[in-house]
């Protein structure tokens, strides 16, 4: 587990308490299910709308670089094709679990547990395949060049021959 300031949970909650711009995307993020490490500007944005919020992406922006303020992750500017993105510090579900009041050393204790079983650390990954249409994937953290080879051919099944 990355190593997070042992009273992050209190100064996230006291800043979602001051902050409704930071309440509104950690209120997405807690709705994540599974351990996310990274999420887009785009896709929190999608999110936000779909759950009744009125954001600007650069309110989003400012919440995220927050997030970091605090040691949860890094607000990465999309560049060269890349969208902006807040890669975690540790997944997602932390987020959750801290702002529910859970204790840090409780959360590492779990964790450390979840590892040792044989969870599967995933990354997402975003491809501008055309310019009006990305696509997301989580993929295994540890994907090998033979499952690579396996998605390329998968992929390229899917193509339609155009007439």
């Amino acid at each position: 587990m990355t190593e997070l300031k042992k009273n992050v949970g209190k100064e996230l909650r006291k800043l979602c308490d001051t902050d409704s711009d930071v309440a509104a995307v950690c209120e997405v993020l807690r709705g994540y299910q599974r351990g996310r490490w990274e999420t887009t500007t785009t896709r929190i944005c999608i999110h936000l709308i779909n759950a009744g919020y009125d954001l600007k992406r650069s309110q989003v922006t400012a919440a995220f670089k927050k997030l970091q303020g605090l040691g949860l992750g890094t607000f990465v500017t999309g560049r060269k094709g890349w969208e902006s993105r807040f890669v975690f510090a540790e997944r997602v579900t932390v987020i959750a679990r801290l702002l529910a009041g859970e204790e840090l050393d409780v959360i590492e204790y779990e964790l450390e547990e979840e590892s040792e079983h044989g969870y599967t650390e995933t990354i997402e990954h975003s491809f501008n395949l055309r310019p009006d249409f990305t696509l997301d994937v989580e993929l295994p953290a540890d994907l090998t060049e033979f499952e690579a080879k396996r998605l390329a051919q998968f992929f390229g099944c899917l193509a339609f021959k155009q007439d």
